[in-house]
């Protein structure tokens, strides 16, 4: 009777041993496939995330690219406008002055008068000023050549060999105004290929072409100052800001702040000199291609600036600028994300533990 009990104990102990075994097998099966299934999903997330990321940076710096290219383009528009309208007003000034001493003063004091009035006046910060040729190609006011006023420039040609104001007064005959465009000295610049666009208009009563002119490259340089500025203001995302960087690696725009130009990456950001020269040069390469490309690197962020993570950048070249584009974002900042997933998992694998451990008891 007693060994019938005993044996009966003993497979009594057994079914408990295969039933905790069993319990617990599941128990760390399901632990295995829970984080096999975590790092599946994390896997997935970073993809994910980055594909996204990668995605809106590439949109940011494309939109103000084009942004870009808009205002250039109306660089020459805006240059166009300007010459026009002043060069009205200065037929204005003529015919008012004409009309004023026509009854009581002879031709040549009339003219002096216009000519003294307009000699004076200035405009776009200095570098706009009115001239005045007559028909047959002598200069009457060039205050941008002084020495030039009183001599005929019928053969006056430009870095490109236009005739300038041979042209200009076949646009005086043929339409009695017009734009013209030519390439010119300026005043403090070495060189003599500005481009210039003049607006001439002829006056009837002397036989004078009155127009202006402008470099384009003066109200080029003023939309530019203009657009850094916006391009400044741009933000995204929890960090994100548009970078812009001369091709030779002067600083113009980055983290919303405006730079002169005139120091390179590496010299304004010198934590790390040797670093951010390496990571330009990663950004020049991706800028010659004409599409654009994505960098990757590692920087300091700016929330931690003792922190150095990974990041990748989106970059576009703008060649006519000698400009470059670009935006990043930091790819771990999914991670804040990975590991409150990680804490939760575990605390699940915990408590099953701990219910698994009080059944078993």
């Amino acid at each position: 009777m007693r060994n019938k009990i005993s044996f009966i104990k003993y497979i009594q102990l057994w079914v408990i041993v295969i039933i905790i075994t069993i319990g617990g097998s599941i128990i760390v099966i399901d632990i295995v496939r829970s984080y096999r299934d975590f790092n599946s999903r994390a896997d997935q997330m970073r993809a994910d995330y980055t594909a996204r990321q990668k995605q809106i940076i590439k949109q940011e710096v494309e939109r103000v690219v084009g942004m870009i290219r808009y205002e250039k383009a109306q660089s020459e528009i805006l240059t166009k406008t300007k010459i026009k309208s002043r060069a009205y007003e200065a037929y204005a000034i003529a015919q008012n002055i004409y009309q004023h001493n026509k009854p009581t003063k002879i031709k040549d004091e009339i003219q002096k008068i216009i000519l003294d009035d307009m000699r004076s006046i200035r405009f776009e910060k200095g570098s706009g000023y009115y001239f005045i040729i007559r028909l047959d190609g002598v200069a009457l006011l060039f205050p941008g050549k002084p020495e030039m006023e009183g001599k005929n420039l019928i053969d006056l040609q430009d870095t490109h060999k236009q005739f300038i104001i041979k042209d200009l007064i076949k646009i005086a005959g043929k339409s009695g105004e017009g734009f013209y465009e030519y390439h010119w000295t300026k005043p403090d610049e070495e060189g003599n290929d500005f481009k210039k666009i003049s607006f001439i208009k002829r006056f009837e009563p002397y036989d004078w072409l009155i127009g202006t002119d402008l470099y384009v490259g003066d109200v080029e340089g003023q939309i530019k100052s203009d657009l850094l500025s916006t391009i400044s203001r741009i933000r995204f995302g929890k960090e994100g800001y548009i970078f812009v960087n001369r091709l030779n690696g002067d600083t113009l725009v980055s983290n919303g702040k405006l730079f002169s130009g005139t120091k390179k990456l590496w010299e304004v950001f010198n934590k790390n000199p040797e670093n951010m020269k390496n990571i330009f040069k990663k950004e020049y390469n991706a800028a010659l291609k004409p599409k654009g490309d994505y960098i990757y690197y590692s920087h300091f962020k700016l929330t931690d600036p003792n922190k150095e993570s990974p990041k990748t950048s989106f970059i576009y070249g703008i060649p006519e600028l000698q400009w470059l584009v670009g935006a990043g974002v930091y790819l771990d900042d999914v991670e804040t994300v990975i590991a409150r997933m990680q804490t939760e998992l575990n605390h699940q694998i915990k408590t099953k533990m701990l219910y698994f451990t009080l059944i078993a008891v």
